[in-house]
């Protein structure tokens, strides 16, 4: 699918992926709503795989949107790419104005490449802010690489021991973390003073 928008679309409880993009390309996903419930297998509110590319998410609201609320990028079986000769489950991905609400991370780049997070309002994320990881190993495809995590508003608690979980195989040296404005809450909802912040580039 080429030149598509979804807009103003609201889903409640889903099993998988609420809307899953395999080998699509010049897409916009605005002003839609997801909403995890009990009860519903969600995996991710959007994912974006497949040989992907130029998609656009923004304006929506993630609630409680599944392990990862966007999965930019994933793990597809070769014979569904489109094109056939992808050698990234997803470029040139922009993430932009969104909020996320509780979920074990708002965002995972996986096997991807030219993903860009920025001007997000994240709060309370259960376990990790980002994941960078690779889930496609074949040979041709290059490690998980070049995204840019800028100018998000982020609302923390204990919960998140690791703010950014890397995976084996990827280049998170080539990821620019900037400009994000680091909150974190203790449990009484209260701001604490002198916030923790993600160690970057990593060691």
């Amino acid at each position: 699918v080429d030149d598509f928008v979804v807009k103003d679309c609201v889903i409640r409880g889903w099993g998988g992926s609420a809307i899953d993009l395999v080998g699509c390309h010049t897409g916009e996903i605005v002003g839609c709503r997801f909403e995890g419930r009990e009860g519903f297998s969600q995996a991710s509110g959007v994912q974006i795989k497949g040989g992907s590319a130029q998609i656009l998410v923004r304006d929506c609201d993630f609630l409680r949107a599944g392990e990862r609320a966007i999965n930019a990028g994933g793990s597809t079986g070769l014979e569904y790419f489109r094109p056939l000769d992808a050698a990234w489950e997803a470029e040139a991905l922009n993430i932009v104005g969104n909020r996320f609400e509780g979920g074990e991370t708002p965002v995972a780049v996986v096997s991807a490449t030219q993903v860009r997070i920025f001007d997000n309002d994240i709060t309370l994320p259960e376990k990790w802010v980002l994941r960078i990881l690779q889930e496609t190993n074949d040979p041709r495809f290059a490690p998980c690489q070049n995204g840019t995590y800028e100018r998000n508003r982020v609302r923390f608690d204990e919960r998140v021991r690791t703010f950014v979980n890397v995976g084996p195989g990827t280049l998170p040296e080539t990821f620019r973390l900037q400009g994000n404005e680091w909150i974190e809450l203790g449990r009484d909802g209260s701001v604490l003073p002198g916030p923790r912040r993600p160690i970057w580039p990593p060691k």
